[in-house]
């Protein structure tokens, strides 16, 4: 069977690497040439062990022109909405010139309700074939990392434009999955990968806005969230800045834009709620530079979750716009970054040697094991201002460090004093 898989982001370079593997004749294509280089050369260190050994062991073939091919899998890149449609409807648009009868055409990625019945199915019927008769074709929403285990052994589902179209992607997928594989329709498939996002969309919500509550009524948010949840019935998620990456910030909006603003206003107000912490956590910063009279400030965590590299839109980012426009001196470190970003340092050290304010906006466990007594010997800063809610702040305090907390500093300030619990 002849696979061609569209888009080398992470995704789909590991599905290029498993179908390879299951015997298949695979080429990964992507439309940038100096990343097709790099991956023909086996410069690309894949972050799953078992897929790097693959990837270098086995002759996995990448190139930057779409070819004839039995299946095309599209795996969008990591986009915001538009860009991801756009990219799925150019991909659309090339196979269309290459389809015949029998072909197969999945989805790999988050779209719009009905965009695969709606949209896609039209436009390859322009060529006079039929889909679920002449050509298959399915939305197959990606719900995991791209790891090996993951990928081999996750609960998938397939939702098809027709019954023939669904079994026919599932067969291809059993190829190289062997977990749970759920059938459904293509419309269905779309929602469900929207709800997942959702979901945790507004338990987040929940959590930051619950933060801003026990603030407004002078309440220790985080010591509030963890008695709730001594509640074996309660499971409260932990505050922060705000929720990044492409899929939690991008695929509510699959459904609110979709339906009426009466029936999707819990989602639209949870979007809101998150979109605003990094403004909530800008103005404490502001606070405390303003009340200490400080002049420098640490960004410790700028990739969009913890303990992962994996790329994507942060609430670092949008924090650093708004102290670009207070002219507030910063630095950042992050032992996962990789790649470009504003004022990045490579070393702790070299990050908040002079700084008089470090924040910590990620909760990385390199960052919860420092030694507090180390790090007060590297930097000329006295303060830290935690917003994960994973730093001991006793040992902080121990140490000769005043911490702050999201959630508590207009009444740490007021205290002149940090406090423990």
């Amino acid at each position: 069977m002849n696979i061609q898989v569209i888009g080398m982001g992470g995704y789909g370079i590991a599905n290029t690497i498993l179908f390879s593997a299951g015997g298949n004749v695979v080429r990964g294509v992507d439309f940038d040439s100096a990343l097709i280089n790099s991956l023909n050369n086996k410069e690309m260190k894949i972050d799953d062990l078992e897929l790097d050994r693959i990837y270098r062991e086995r002759e996995v073939i990448f190139c930057d022109k779409l070819e004839a091919s039995d299946v095309y899998i599209i795996t969008a890149p990591s986009l915001d909405y538009d860009e991801k449609v756009n990219f799925v409807l150019v991909c659309i648009e090339r196979i269309k010139a290459l389809l015949k009868k029998g072909d197969t055409i999945i989805l790999e990625t988050s779209l719009p309700p009905g965009t695969t019945m709606n949209v896609v199915k039209p436009i390859l019927e322009q060529t006079g074939l039929v889909a679920d008769v002449d050509f298959y074709l399915a939305n197959v929403p990606r719900k995991v990392e791209p790891y090996y285990s993951d990928l081999t052994l996750s609960h998938k589902i397939i939702g098809g434009v027709g019954t023939t179209s669904t079994k026919k992607v599932k067969e291809i997928y059993q190829f190289i999955n062997k977990g749970r594989i759920d059938e459904t329709d293509a419309k269905t498939a779309e929602v469900v990968k929207s709800m997942e996002s959702t979901y945790r969309d507004i338990s987040i919500a929940i959590a930051n806005e619950l933060l801003l509550v026990c603030e407004e009524l002078g309440v220790d948010p985080w010591l509030a969230i963890n008695l709730a949840n001594q509640n074996q019935t309660v499971n409260i998620m932990s505050p922060g800045t705000g929720v990044g990456g492409n899929c939690i910030p991008t695929n509510p909006t699959f459904l609110i834009e979709n339906v009426s603003a009466n029936t999707s206003s819990l989602l639209r107000n949870a979007r809101a709620r998150n979109n605003s912490m990094p403004i909530k956590v800008t103005r404490d910063i502001r606070s405390i530079v303003k009340e200490f009279n400080l002049n420098s400030i640490s960004l410790l965590g700028a990739t969009y979750k913890a303990n992962s590299d994996e790329q994507g839109p942060s609430p670092t980012e949008e924090i650093i716009k708004f102290l670009i426009d207070d002219e507030i001196e910063y630095s950042v470190y992050d032992p996962y970054l990789k790649g470009d970003f504003p004022r990045l340092k490579y070393e702790l050290t070299e990050a908040i040697q002079e700084s008089s304010l470090i924040v910590f906006l990620v909760g990385h466990k390199d960052f919860i094991d420092l030694n507090p007594e180390s790090i007060i010997q590297r930097t000329e800063s006295r303060m830290i201002f935690d917003c994960t809610g994973k730093l001991n702040v006793g040992q902080w305090q121990n140490a000769g460090f005043k911490v702050f907390r999201l959630g508590c500093v207009q009444s740490e300030i007021l205290n002149r004093e940090a406090t423990t619990w």
